[in-house]
C-alpha cells in the first residue's frame, strides 16, 4: 500500500522550505467595514485586527504547507478577496520558515506583491493535485 503524503511532508521530503505568507495593511488606512470583513474571514475579534493594523503589524502570518493547506490558501485568498475588493494598500513577505516578521532587518528582501502571492497559491494546488493524481 502506498502511502499518500501530506502537502507539508511531501514539500519536506522533496527538500522545500516552507515559507510564511505575511500581510501587512498600511496603518493610516483603517477602516470600520474593512476590519468587519476581515474579521469574519480571519475569525479573530474586531479588537486585534484593529490593533494589528494601526500598529503596522502582520493581520497575517501563515505557513502555508504546515497542516491543512486547503484551509491556509482559502484563509489567505479569502484575504486577497477583501484587501481587492475594499481597494486596500498593503505589503506581502513570503518569508523563510524560522524567521520573523516584526523587527526583521531583512524584511524588505522578502517583499512580494498579491499577484506573486495567488502565483505561489495557484503554483501549489497544480502541484498537490499533480501529487494526488500520480
Amino acid at each position: 500500500m502506498i502511502r499518500r503524503l501530506a502537502a507539508d511532508e511531501w514539500l519536506r521530503f522533496k527538500g522545500i522550505l516552507m515559507s510564511v505568507i505575511v500581510i501587512v495593511l498600511e496603518k493610516d488606512t483603517y477602516s470600520s467595514v474593512s476590519a468587519v470583513k476581515l474579521h469574519r474571514a480571519l475569525g479573530v475579534s474586531l479588537q486585534d485586527i484593529k490593533e494589528r493594523w494601526v500598529s503596522g503589524d502582520p493581520i497575517l502570518e501563515e505557513e502555508i504547507f504546515e497542516g491543512d493547506y486547503q484551509q491556509h490558501a482559502a484563509l489567505i485568498r479569502a484575504i486577497l478577496k477583501v484587501i481587492n475588493e475594499e481597494k486596500l494598500t498593503a505589503e506581502f513577505y513570503e518569508i523563510p520558515y524560522g524567521e520573523c516578521c516584526v523587527g526583521n532587518m531583512k524584511l524588505d528582501t522578502w517583499r512580494i506583491d498579491a499577484a506573486l502571492v495567488e502565483g505561489i497559491l495557484l503554483a501549489a494546488d497544480e502541484e498537490i493535485e499533480r501529487q494526488l493524481d500520480n
